[in-house]
């Protein structure tokens, strides 16, 4: 039964287009196989369906590698994006401090130039006053 509606003849497992594909579990919950499926294992031989279930368990196996192998493959794509990211954040560290490290630099060399620059106009300051003084006192030893 379906929808409360006993099942067709005709209806198959492989029959999808006739919307009885979307309830394909709830028919096989009330018969195990339908009609028309039944007919069809019937008349096929118990080797044929021995060898048909055995490659349906290989192509099962198979896809089952390749979806590990694709799962790998995302895994090692995300590993890799991962460690790219790591080292692009350690990059950023390391470069943001010496960045730090170069303005502190910067700053003293900017305080380490003032300071001379104050002393040089100090001594700029007083060689003028000396030789104002000495022209001063060779002027009064010129007079006298």
């Amino acid at each position: 039964m379906h929808g409360g509606e006993p099942l067709r003849d005709d209806a198959s497992i492989r029959d999808y287009n006739g919307g009885i594909g979307c309830h394909v579990a709830s028919a096989i919950e009330e018969a195990l196989l339908l009609p028309k499926d039944m007919a069809e294992i019937k008349n096929m031989r118990k080797n044929e369906l021995i060898l048909d279930n055995k490659r349906y368990l290989g192509m099962i196996i198979q896809n089952t590698f390749k979806l590990d192998e694709m799962l790998n493959a995302c895994s090692n794509q995300l590993d890799g994006k991962r460690k790219r990211r790591v080292m692009a954040v350690q990059t950023l560290s390391k470069s943001e401090q010496d960045l730090a490290d170069a303005k502190k630099k910067l700053q003293a060399e900017e305080e380490a130039r003032k300071s001379a620059e104050s002393l040089s106009e100090g001594y700029q300051k007083q060689a003028e006053e000396h030789a104002r003084l000495l022209r001063e006192t060779n002027a009064e030893l010129k007079k006298t």
